[in-house]
């Protein structure tokens, strides 16, 4: 499943009453770190096709970085059922595996 890129704070909603498993990246273009780990982002995005994928810009889409009170990137939110159960914040290569991993 590819990675989706949302756009907007109503963009996240209408897709969090549509998915019960969700996993939401927060990035910068211009983060080191971001970059390093986005190959194994889109790796798990494909081989878990169980789980909707989100990415979020938090350069473009401050509303979602707001509301998640993102203060680092990368950092990763593991939601089930429009609750967060999981964060993970950092380009950790293990704890984004587990993270993913746990969610099933």
């Amino acid at each position: 499943m590819a990675i989706h890129t949302i756009t907007s704070l109503d963009e996240y909603h209408k897709l969090a009453k549509s998915h019960d498993k969700i996993i939401i990246r927060f990035t910068e273009e211009c983060n080191g770190p971001c970059k390093t780990i986005a190959p194994l982002y889109e790796k798990l995005s494909e081989t878990h096709k169980d789980i909707f994928f989100l990415s979020v810009n938090v350069d473009k889409c401050k509303d979602v970085a707001t509301e998640f009170k993102i203060n680092s990137m990368p950092t990763y939110f593991a939601v089930k059922t429009r609750k967060i159960d999981k964060v993970l914040v950092g380009a950790n290569f293990y704890g984004l595996t587990k993270l993913v991993a746990s969610f099933k």
